[in-house]
């Protein structure tokens, strides 16, 4: 036994002896008299040696083993846990719940936890008389909190390198420091760069020391030249647990021979086509023998990492080109960059990365201005005691600019003279004479453009304006008149053209002459021009562009230019405003009735015809309204200025004939604006079945059933004129029904063919033309009846060829022969 376990068991044996006391004297002052009489043994024994509540789940509480002797005689009952100094928990009861087990979690009374300590457990019976009060002790045990503490090295404190990679095992020693518990056992956990656990150490105390050779879990292998952090953890023998944290590190590998990169040129314009347009990026390999791959990366501050250049070790370059395009093919921007070469040596080196000196990208060309002293001359003091100067201003903002051309344009931009000069030198003077010998135009601009370029081929121009000198004005008006305000060339001719009177001042003076027609947008759509003195006093315009094609409607105005050389300044004119008219009219008739009856009855005798229209651009000045026949012949007009008022038509046509029953007749309106431009608008007016009264009886007008020559049907005729004698049989049939005290008589017509030969004539009318006609009226008859008009009120009769509406030698009409009139009679 060693010392420390006989201090405890003398601190067990002391803590008893002072609770026996404590019972004994509760037990005289509050209880009968002892019979003298002992009870059987009683026990209480602790599971384990001690509970750990923040240790393994084993240990978080401890169990006791209560043994009661004579437990039908317990009155009462008493569990006291304590240490020398005092008690911190209490459990009681009586004979209706005498324990045979009970569990502590290491808090005391008031539910908190129990101080740090060695403990007792104390078991107090009292029987009440019937035997002597007993008690019982456990042996004792820890309540254990504070877990151990320690560290742990290494040992070399580093892990030696070689080429093959890192060389092992090293020695792991641990220390441990127990608080009240023994220590059982420790750990360590090592953890990669990326935070992930790789290897685990372990052994159980008092093993303080274990090897490591470098390998992982996996089966891997650490990094030279990284370092590994890694957490021990020690654990007393209830589980408590102490962490502390430390590392290994690994030699690094060793580093090759220093390496350079650097740039041939501080810079260069990949958009150049005058110098060099690409980069040279020159390369200092150190160890080049043991690289195993290599990169070069282009980048700037502000855009990172843009073109990238990568190999292996047999493709080790002394430069590479960049062309100033980025990794997708598009041109890096303008700024300044630098390039990096990075070196892989596998285990033989350490990896190198090396940067360049910065060099620019520029693709921005000089900007500036020619600046001209002075900005306007006189023709007659230019010249070489008076020249004007030139001075070229321009900036670069990364290139140095090398030199200049400066090219003096006219107003049609061609190049009269050039002077060129290396850079600073910026001035030049000019007398005024072009390459031809010629001198400046009077009144004219002209442009001094300098192509400047930069030390890296990037060009860009400059300039500023020269006037020269004007003319006087001419001492005579010129002017321009249209010869009125709109024309239409696709109207009714009537306004085809349009003419413009031309007056022009100092006339003998006239160098040429020049018409533009303007429109919309400002834009020229013809030009009439001629040269000398003779300058015509009269233009037309017939609506065409330059082109041929007729040109867009809308405002127009013709500007006159008139130049006098070096006599006068151009004198100019314009005229009014015009338009060019090109879209008629529009328009839609509208129709009082649906069915047009002019028989006198009362019943929509009249049509009334209106007129809606409308015009884009000229105002609508006239109108007329034509009305068709069936045949389309003209049968009816009208005609009156705008603004429209109704027509009442009666029916009659221009001859005084009334329309036609069961019949269409086209209505065509025309309607034109100002300058002749015609729009239609178009109707169809259908006629009733006409009922005329004639005596004491009516006559019924139907000229629009039509038969078959030589025939009685009706029916095997051209379509359209089928369709219109069913649709005159139904009117017809309609019609009669509003006569119903009325018989009606069937005249049957017939054409003769022999008009020109009166024996035949007669003979063919008795012979064919006369049952022919009667037949027709008896096949009208049928139809009739078949349409609910009574037999009995249909009496037929035919005549044949007696009563022709045209002759019948009219090859073309004599068709309307053919046909059967109809009669109300009483």
């Amino acid at each position: 036994m060693t010392r420390e376990e006989r201090m405890r068991a003398l601190r067990v044996l002391l803590y008893f002896l002072i609770f026996a006391l404590m019972v004994a004297v509760v037990g005289c002052a509050t209880k009968p008299a002892a019979t003298g009489k002992d009870a059987a043994p009683s026990t209480i024994q602790a599971s384990a040696a001690g509970l750990a509540p923040s240790g393994d789940e084993q240990f978080k509480t401890i169990s006791f083993a209560i043994s009661i002797g004579n437990p039908e005689a317990v009155k009462a009952w008493t569990i006291k846990i304590g240490t020398e100094k005092s008690v911190v928990k209490t459990v009681s009861g009586n004979a209706s719940n005498v324990p045979s087990t009970m569990t502590w979690d290491g808090k005391n009374d008031a539910g908190a936890m129990a101080p740090e300590d060695s403990y007792t457990a104390m078991l107090a019976i009292d029987y009440g008389g019937a035997f002597n009060a007993a008690q019982a002790a456990s042996k004792s045990f820890i309540l254990d909190i504070t877990p151990p503490t320690g560290a742990f090295s290494p040992n070399p404190a580093l892990f030696p390198y070689s080429a093959e990679g890192v060389k092992g095992p090293v020695a792991v020693n641990v220390s441990a420091k127990p608080a009240l518990a023994k220590v059982a056992s420790w750990s360590i956990d090592i953890f990669g760069p990326d935070g992930k656990p790789i290897k685990t150490l372990s052994a159980a105390w008092p093993t303080s020391q274990a090897g490591w050779d470098g390998k992982t879990d996996s089966g891997g292998s650490i990094a030279v030249g990284a370092t590994y952090p890694a957490t021990l953890t020690i654990k007393d023998e209830f589980g408590n647990a102490g962490t502390f944290k430390g590392s290994f590190a690994i030699s690094s590998m060793p580093a090759a021979n220093e390496s350079r990169i650097a740039a041939a040129r501080r810079g260069f314009s990949p958009t150049s086509v005058i110098v060099k347009n690409t980069l040279d990026i020159l390369t200092t390999v150190g160890s080049k023998d043991s690289v195993t791959s290599w990169k070069i990366e282009i980048a700037s501050a502000t855009k990172g990492t843009v073109k990238t250049f990568s190999g292996g070790s047999s493709d080790v370059p002394a430069s590479v080109s960049w062309d100033g395009k980025d990794d997708s093919g598009a041109v890096a921007a303008d700024g300044s960059y630098y390039a990096t070469l990075s070196l892989d040596y596998g285990k033989a080196f350490m990896p190198a990365v090396v940067k360049s000196e910065p060099f620019s990208v520029v693709t921005t060309p000089p900007s500036g201005s020619v600046t001209i002293d002075p900005p306007m001359v006189t023709l007659a003091d230019l010249g070489p005691k008076n020249p004007v100067q030139f001075t070229v201003q321009a900036t670069s903002g990364s290139a140095q600019i090398v030199r200049w051309t400066l090219s003096i344009l006219d107003p049609k931009g061609t190049s009269v003279a050039i002077f060129q000069a290396n850079w600073p030198n910026n001035k030049v003077t000019w007398d005024g004479t072009t390459v031809e010998g010629s001198s400046l135009i009077p009144g004219a601009k002209y442009t001094a453009a300098a192509k400047v370029q930069d030390e890296y081929g990037n060009v860009g121009t400059v300039s500023g304006t020269l006037a020269a000198g004007g003319l006087p004005a001419a001492t005579e008006p010129t002017s321009l008149t249209a010869s009125a305000g709109g024309f239409a060339p696709t109207g009714d001719r009537a306004h085809a053209t349009i003419d413009f009177a031309l007056s022009v001042g100092n006339a003998d003076k006239v160098s040429g002459w020049k018409l533009d027609i303007v429109g919309p947008n400002s834009i020229v759509s013809k030009s009439l021009s001629g040269t000398g003195a003779k300058v015509p006093s009269t233009v037309s315009w017939n609506g065409k562009g330059d082109d041929g094609k007729m040109a867009a409607e809308g405002m127009y105005s013709a500007v006159l230019t008139v130049n006098y050389g070096l006599t006068y300044a151009p004198a100019k004119a314009e005229s009014k405003s015009f338009l060019l008219d090109l879209t008629p009219p529009t328009g839609s008739i509208g129709l009082s009735t649906k069915l047009f009856s002019p028989d006198g009855d009362g019943v929509n005798d009249t049509e009334t015809i209106s007129l809606d229209a409308s015009s884009k651009l000229a105002p609508i000045a006239g109108w007329s309204i034509e009305i068709f026949d069936p045949d389309m012949l003209p049968f009816a007009s009208f005609t009156g200025d705008w603004p429209y008022s109704p027509v009442v038509w009666d029916g009659k046509g221009s001859n005084g004939n009334l329309v036609e029953s069961a019949a269409d007749y086209a209505v065509v309106a025309k309607i034109r604006d100002q300058f002749g431009n015609v729009g239609e608008a178009k109707a169809v007016i259908p006629t009733d079945i006409l009922v005329i009264k004639e005596g004491d009886g009516y006559r019924i007008r139907v000229s629009s059933i039509v038969f078959k020559p030589y025939s009685a049907d009706f029916e095997e005729i051209p379509k359209e004129r089928a369709v219109r004698n069913i649709t005159t049989l139904d009117l017809l049939a309609a019609k009669l029904s509003h006569f119903p005290d009325y018989k009606i008589r069937l005249v049957g017509h017939a054409v003769m063919i022999n008009w020109d030969d009166k024996a035949k004539g007669a003979a063919e009318q008795a012979a064919i033309l006369i049952p022919l006609s009667e037949a027709r009226a008896e096949a009208i008859k049928a139809a009739l009846v078949k349409r609910d008009v009574t037999a009995d009120r249909l009496v037929t009769v035919g005549v044949g060829a007696e009563d022709p509406i045209v002759p019948d030698s009219d090859y073309a009409n004599r068709w309307k022969n053919r046909r059967v009139d109809f009669f109300l009679v009483k």
